[in-house]
């Protein structure tokens, strides 16, 4: 998600480190972060003298090889803006997956719980931030993949509205006394009990985005 920053600065600058930095991060969390059954690790370890992989780990995820939403959310947005901003095809193949794999651990009203390990029947907090920032990923992911898969295209799109609406209905806090969030139910960080089943800052800000871009199609994204 940070990448689009590296590469505006190698092109105010000139300098090409810039942009080499962004595409050997993204290489890496392709080759690391994302495991073979299309879920993401939150945290990779890399030994700081050498180099070498060394284990994946989560910090506000359920467990180390489970699948934390928000983190998932993320890679669906970070994959499509690299494979918008460089053409990378293996970019855009990892937005996919992750995509693919966000989509098909959804409960039935579409916000994601906080770990994709739970669905529908668990007694587990939602994160409406995750399904915030997966739908806006969606519809930047959609158009990317419309030449060639025009059906997952609108797939993608007709399930970011779908969790757009869920949102509106059912998780903005218009009608809670005292609220000043947009959309009630995210969690920052459930393992150290820290922001669970709260507004946040993050949440409010993709879910006007996601909306943004359903009003506005034209709207040019600030990364």
């Amino acid at each position: 998600m940070n990448m689009p920053l590296l590469r505006w600065a190698g092109e105010r600058t000139g300098e090409a480190r810039y942009a080499d930095a962004a595409d050997r991060h993204v290489a890496q969390l392709r080759q690391h972060i994302v495991r073979a059954d299309d879920t993401t690790f939150h945290t990779f370890h890399w030994d700081p003298v050498t180099g070498e992989p060394l284990r994946g780990t989560t910090q506000q995820g359920y467990a180390d090889d489970s699948c934390w939403a928000r983190g998932q959310a993320w890679g669906v947005y970070g994959f499509a803006i690299d494979a918008r901003e460089t053409g990378n095809a293996d970019s855009l193949a990892t937005a996919v997956r992750v995509a693919e794999y966000f989509l098909d651990h959804l409960p039935a009203d579409g916000v994601a719980y906080w770990d994709l390990v739970f669905t529908d029947g668990s007694d587990q907090p939602r994160d409406s931030s995750a399904a915030a920032i997966a739908a806006s990923g969606l519809l930047e992911l959609a158009p990317l993949v419309a030449g060639t898969d025009p059906e997952a295209a609108e797939r993608y799109s007709r399930q970011a509205h779908a969790m757009l609406a869920s949102l509106a209905a059912d998780y903005t806090g218009a009608d809670v006394p005292g609220s000043n969030a947009l959309i009630l139910h995210g969690v920052y960080d459930w393992p150290k009990s820290i922001g669970v089943d709260e507004g946040t800052l993050w949440g409010d800000y993709f879910y006007l985005e996601a909306l943004v871009r359903v009003l506005r199609p034209r709207w040019q994204p600030y990364w």
